[in-house]
């Protein structure tokens, strides 16, 4: 509302509110949908990365977990994180990580459906065994398949990540506590203002009244107007609308300083939050690492072979070896006598890795550019780094597996234990000479003290 004589100008305070709120609706809108575009590129890398082995309609699938369903049936190897709640129908040593959700750091032994049963009825143990298993834990040991029976936010970890989420929407930061005081004191430092300013303003209008006779009702009613707009003009003023703009900004440019150094946050208030910490507590594998795993050194009786991966070779996967050739990584892909002395030892080394890990091996439609005909997906880094040792010598895994492994009544394996710092498999084949052999994988100084021969690596004799 104008009056005559007064600045037409003052339509610039209501302007510059509306400019601000704008600026902070626009550059919070911003922000948002950038780093919430790059979360969503990167979920979808993890979950196309991410599949799992599931019995569905009789049939063997890869399913990613975003797709998996109440009712498949799951297999379970060491080192998977498990992607939804189950009942746990078969298991080999099974053992949970349950950190992530109970806190406590002991691992925990799981037996099967009918094992819990067993135990129940007949009543071996005080506290019977455990077979369910909660989504977000860890296999540390063993292996098994289970069932399906919650998924998503239905899952142990959804609702508590439910309860968390909610609480956190219901919490400010420190930030904003301080902001709402120091806006509370200058919102209530306005008002009182406004409030004294409109008593001594009525006051003087009232005086002002009886002093002059003269003064008609419509005079009065014009300036009381005037007092009660220049008191809410006060109370108007008094608000700091420049200071969500100032925050909002800062916030915004930090975010984006992160993003540019490939650190991605998803709420805003989260960057004054990490400004705040005087410690950051981390885990290691993934954060500060690559989590990634490689074979560098091959020892025999009397070889140490220093093998470093050629990162900046075309040739995806080529290795190079000390003093570097550069055209050794070629000729290893095609040529394991290069490093390998005998035929005879290199055939055991190949055996004793590929029926030796977990893996699920996919045969391509076409070989890929490095020559292979199939991939090997496995979730244990360890796993990882021996089947692309083969694969860099153009030995398929499923060579021999499909040769020794084929039927489940010919073989048992022994999963990883902590405590032993091994894993075995024993197979039974009429190829070897005593029938059976036992293939072991661990620490070199805890599998040498059962071994008393050695196979020689230069002529393939036992030795």
């Amino acid at each position: 509302m104008f009056f005559k004589g007064e600045n037409n100008a003052d339509y610039l305070d209501g302007f510059s509110i509306i400019t601000a709120v704008a600026v902070v609706v626009l550059v919070g809108s911003v922000t948002n949908y950038q780093k919430e575009k790059k979360f969503h590129s990167l979920n979808d890398f993890e979950q196309k990365s991410t599949k799992y082995n599931v019995i569905r309609n009789g049939l063997n699938q890869s399913v990613p977990s975003e797709e998996l369903l109440v009712g498949d049936l799951i297999k379970i190897n060491y080192g998977e994180i498990l992607p939804a709640d189950m009942i746990l129908i078969e298991g080999n040593w099974l053992k949970i990580d349950e950190s992530s959700l109970t806190g406590e750091s002991d691992s925990v032994n799981k037996k099967s459906y009918e094992e819990c049963l067993d135990e129940l009825n007949n009543k071996k143990n005080k506290e019977p065994s455990s077979n369910l298993l909660f989504c977000g834990t860890n296999v540390v040991e063993g292996n098994g398949s289970a069932i399906i029976i919650a998924t998503g936010e239905h899952s142990q970890k959804g609702i508590i990540k439910g309860t968390i989420d909610n609480a956190q929407e219901e919490n400010k930061t420190p930030l904003e506590n301080k902001l709402n005081i120091i806006a509370d004191f200058i919102g209530y430092f306005g008002l009182g203002s406004a409030i004294v300013t409109f008593i001594a303003l009525c006051i003087q209008l009232t005086i002002e009244y009886f002093t002059n006779k003269d003064m008609k009702i419509i005079d009065i009613v014009n300036k009381f107007l005037k007092i009660l707009i220049l008191c809410v003009s006060i109370i108007v003023v008094a608000i700091p609308e420049g200071l969500p703009l100032a925050v909002t900004l800062s916030l915004a440019f930090s975010i984006k300083k992160l993003m540019d150094r490939n650190n991605l946050v998803r709420k805003m208030h989260a960057c004054e939050t990490m400004g705040g910490a005087n410690y950051i507590c981390t885990d290691k594998t993934g954060t500060l690492t690559e989590n990634q795993m490689y074979i560098v050194n091959l020892i025999t009786n009397n070889k140490d072979i220093n093998i470093k991966r050629n990162i900046d070779s075309v040739d995806v996967g080529t290795m190079s070896i000390t003093p570097v050739d550069k055209n050794f990584g070629k000729k290893l892909r095609n040529h394991y006598s290069l490093i390998i002395d005998n035929e005879t030892f290199w055939e055991t080394l190949q055996m004793s890795i590929s029926v030796n890990v977990d893996c699920e091996i996919i045969p391509l439609a076409q070989s890929n550019i490095n020559g292979d005909t199939e991939e090997c997906t496995t979730k244990n880094k360890t796993d990882k780094a021996f089947t692309e040792f083969l694969y860099q010598f153009k030995s398929p895994v499923s060579k021999y597996r499909d040769r020794l492994l084929s039927n489940n009544y010919n073989y048992k394996k022994l999963p990883f234990d902590s405590s032993k710092k091994r894993m075995s498999i024993l197979i039974k084949n009429s190829r070897f000479p005593t029938g059976y052999r036992l293939f072991t994988k661990g620490a070199a100084e805890n599998a040498m003290m059962y071994c008393d021969k050695y196979l020689d690596n230069e002529n393939g004799q036992i030795k």
